[in-house]
């Protein structure tokens, strides 16, 4: 990275559509930049106040767009992250949106306190604190939650921070994680944040903070079993995986995605029977779960019902599932492959690769 300009090429797609150039003058929503600076000097910021209200209605529109397609059955809350502005203008504008709050520091929390003592929220807003929490944040937390904001969600950025709530919180509230990421960075700088680490989260979670239930609620608690069903899936303790999903059904015995990751997860304890039961359930739940029947087939054939595994792949032979972009193909071959990758084989794994060859 050579210039301040490869920075922001690289990161925020510039120039976006509310800027223009005309005879070599940068306007922003039709506003003569040069003019104000010539004005006001620089440096200069500018808040343009119906772009927030549009911005935060855009990102609504987007997400109800999507939910709709996915069938997804949870709910969006739109959180304004105050780091962004901190200015009073800009903040009240967020709350006649109905914008809920995420906060990174200790010094958001005063601005929660002011914006409630002139009536633009109430104690039942959405207040999201994310962020590596030094003493004074703590602290403020905490004062939030003993004031009565009961979503009021502090996220666990670390292994010590849930200590201080239980010696401190008066009543129950709701806790988050916040996950480390392990991937690698697609910039020439590292941007990856704070967070616990995939391989402490389920130990955390069992010798710390299941101890506090119910005082502490994990949010969204059937979202988060099926997270750590990934988690022991992601480190290949597919036992583990496949104990926590039903856990996750028994909590809810209605969501499709719920069996639909059972079915795979029967399939890679070498459950076969149950792995065809979770399968055909999820196309009960949701007749456009299409793709689940990779794992039905995959569950026929380890079976011994070649037959009825066969039918399946001779149905979607060149073609495509609905809800998946990829070629049935590819999926049922990546199938194959990644059980051998795991050391279950079957002697009709090559009778799969031969049809898909023909």
């Amino acid at each position: 990275m050579k210039s301040y300009a490869d920075l922001i090429d690289q990161t925020f797609y510039f120039p976006t559509p509310e800027f223009r150039v005309e005879k070599n003058q940068l306007f922003f929503h039709d506003v003569d930049l040069m003019q104000i600076i010539e004005e006001y000097g620089t440096p200069l910021k500018i808040s343009y106040l119906p772009k927030i209200s549009e911005n935060i209605h855009r990102a609504r529109e987007i997400f109800e767009t999507a939910m709709e397609k996915c069938e997804y059955d949870g709910k969006y809350i739109y959180c304004y992250c105050t780091k962004s502005s901190h200015f009073q203008f800009v903040l009240e504008e967020t709350c006649k949106n109905g914008a809920h709050i995420e906060t990174s520091s200790a010094f958001d929390i005063p601005i929660i306190q002011n914006l409630y003592n002139k009536g633009s929220i109430d104690k039942q807003i959405y207040i999201i604190c994310n962020g590596f929490k030094r003493p004074l944040y703590l602290e403020r937390v905490t004062q939030l939650l003993n004031d009565g904001f009961t979503n009021c969600i502090p996220v666990l950025d670390n292994l010590n921070e849930l200590a201080y709530y239980e010696r401190n919180v008066n009543s129950s509230f709701q806790l988050g994680i916040r996950v480390a990421a392990d991937e690698e960075p697609n910039f020439n700088f590292y941007t990856s944040r704070l967070g616990i680490r995939y391989n402490d989260i389920i130990p955390h979670y069992q010798e710390k903070i299941k101890a506090l239930l119910p005082k502490c609620e994990i949010v969204f608690k059937r979202i988060n079993l099926e997270f750590f069903s990934m988690v022991y899936a992601n480190r290949r303790e597919y036992s583990e995986a496949y104990d926590v999903q039903k856990e996750a059904i028994e909590e809810d015995d209605q969501s499709y995605r719920s069996w639909y990751s059972l079915s795979y997860y029967a399939i890679l304890t070498q459950r076969p029977v149950e792995a065809i039961l979770a399968a055909k359930k999820t196309l009960e739940l949701n007749p456009n779960a299409k793709s689940v029947e990779t794992n039905l087939a995959l569950g026929y054939l380890l079976n011994g019902q070649w037959k009825e595994a066969e039918s399946i792949y001779k149905e979607w032979k060149g073609k495509n599932f609905p809800d998946d972009d990829k070629a049935c193909n590819d999926l049922f071959l990546k199938d194959i492959n990644d059980l051998e990758d795991v050391y279950i084989t079957h002697p009709d794994f090559e009778k799969v690769r031969q049809l898909f060859k023909n």
